[in-house]
């Protein structure tokens, strides 16, 4: 099983930015499809910066605790 994380900025209820930026995690299923929808990806960590988020991704996140 194959993970994919990507950052994205998140909105509320009526799409207006937040000011705040979510790292994703997506699993490829048994059956080799993504989870498309957002609603099956997991926030992992939410940061104040697209920056801060990507560093995170980058060093932290490759960590297991």
């Amino acid at each position: 099983m194959k993970v994919i994380r990507y950052i994205k900025e998140l909105e509320d209820e009526f799409g207006k930015p937040l000011d705040k930026w979510a790292v994703y995690e997506e699993k490829i299923t048994a059956n080799g499809s993504w989870a498309i929808h957002l609603k099956d990806a997991k926030i992992v960590k939410t940061f104040p910066s697209p920056y801060h988020a990507r560093n995170w991704m980058e060093n932290d996140g490759k960590r297991t605790y």
